[in-house]
Parts: structure tokens; sequence; C-alpha cells
């Protein structure tokens, strides 16, 4: 258990070492939104399909408003400095907006949380790299636009 703990904290330590940044909406905008030439049905259920397929429950998913959620989905832990672990999540909300016939804008918000606590507003954000924000965001479209 104290191999475990230790493993933590450290783990905490170098990814604060990481440049981490705001999510700002500018950037949402411009990787975490796509649009799709798709059928409406088809696209929110491909959406739910790989969101699934990627670990993530989906909490609710209303076809009127053009609106997914996720649960939390739980990708790490970090030390409480108190001898404990705290879980860190992520949880996706889904915008689908209709632009044209059967052309849609989908918009992919992260959300992430360090135990109850939304830390979504706060700089702990991997933009670029193989494991960044945008690469998330890449793949997810990629997976939604092969499932439709």
């Amino acid at each position: 258990m104290k191999k475990y703990i230790l493993f933590l904290l450290v783990g905490g330590l170098l990814s604060s070492c990481v440049a981490s940044r705001f999510l700002e909406d500018d950037i949402v905008i411009q990787h975490g939104t796509k649009v799709f030439n798709a059928n409406y049905e088809k696209l929110m259920n491909s959406i739910s399909s790989v969101l699934e397929t990627e670990g993530y429950d989906i909490a609710n998913v209303n076809m009127d408003k053009g609106t997914i959620n996720t649960k939390q989905k739980m990708v790490g832990a970090t030390g409480n400095g108190a001898g404990y672990a705290v879980g860190l999540y992520r949880q996706y909300t889904v915008k689908v907006t209709k632009i044209s016939e059967d052309n849609y804008k989908v918009i992919l918000q992260p959300r992430v949380f360090h135990g109850n606590l939304d830390i979504s507003d706060r700089k702990v954000w991997v933009i670029e790299g193989e494991a960044g924000e945008i690469a998330l965001w890449q793949s997810l479209f990629k997976k939604i636009k092969e499932n439709l």
C-alpha cells in the first residue's frame, strides 16, 4: 500500500511538470467542434456508442435538445497529503446543433474532477501532444465518423 501511495505522489509531481493550461473557449471551438454530414439519429447514436466504447457510461441523452452527458470516468488518482488517494475523473458534455439539412455541429466539452471538485476551469489541461486534448478530440471525431 505504501508503494502505491508513493507511486501516486510521484505521478502527481511528474504530471505537474507538464505545461498545463486553461481550456479556453477558443480551443474548444477550434479543436473540440466538428461538423458532420449525417442523419441526426445516427449521429447521436454514433457519439453515444463511441463514448461508451471509450469507457464513458452515458448519464443521459436528450434527442430533442441534442445533448449527451456522460458519467464521470476515473482516469487516475493523486495523493492528498494525508496518505489517501483522491480520484481524478473525466466526463463529456456533448451538444449537437443543426446547421442545415443533414449537417450538424458537434461540440465535445470535456470536464475534469479531483474527487468531487470540478477543476475544469483551472490550469490543469494538457492541450498538445499524444495525450493532449487535441489528440483526444481528433481520435473521438475520427471514431464517430467511422461509426456512422
